[in-house]
């Protein structure tokens, strides 16, 4: 579930999205969308984004669930995307951050970083924090994107790999 402090918002994989009153647990709205929802529900700027298995993010209005835009990222968004004030922030499993105009769904940048042949199946959800895009990768770094243009302020290897295969 997302809140964005007065109401909550739940997904499933069978596509719905679900808003209620925090305080009484009384359902507000629900919408169908479709998709094999994995990612999401986000909340945020009035918006509430949700991926999908098999790539396509959905936004709503936070307000009555009416659905504002969708778009295919082209691989699985397994984690909720991050929503910032102009645009949501999307971790597909193919090792890109895509950031996607909050108003109609164009994607204003991408970044992608190089993934290992071998990796656990899932991804971690970027976080906004004021003007940074902060986002975990498979290949063992964290980073701090410009939220206004993708451009890296920092990029960190957590911890080297080891072993003399990708199993090790």
């Amino acid at each position: 579930p997302a809140s964005d402090g007065s109401h909550l918002y739940a997904a499933d994989n069978d596509g719905r999205i679900i808003a209620f009153d925090a305080a009484r647990g009384r359902r507000l709205w629900r919408v169908d969308t479709g998709l094999p929802l994995a990612g999401g529900p986000a909340v945020g700027s009035g918006h509430v984004v949700a991926g999908s298995s098999d790539g396509w993010v959905v936004s709503l209005s936070a307000t009555d669930g009416r659905e504002e835009w969708r778009v295919n990222v082209a691989s699985e968004v397994l984690a909720p995307p991050a929503v910032g004030p102009k645009a949501a922030y999307v971790r597909t499993v193919d090792g890109k951050l895509i950031a996607l105009d909050l108003g109609d769904g164009r994607q204003a940048w991408f970044i992608q970083q190089t993934m290992p042949r071998l990796s656990v199946r899932g991804t971690g959800s970027p976080v906004v924090d004021r003007n940074l895009v902060l986002c975990g990768f498979d290949n063992g770094r964290v980073a701090a994107y410009d939220a206004s243009d993708g451009s890296v302020v920092w990029d960190v290897l957590v911890d080297p790999p080891s072993g003399r295969t990708e199993v090790e």
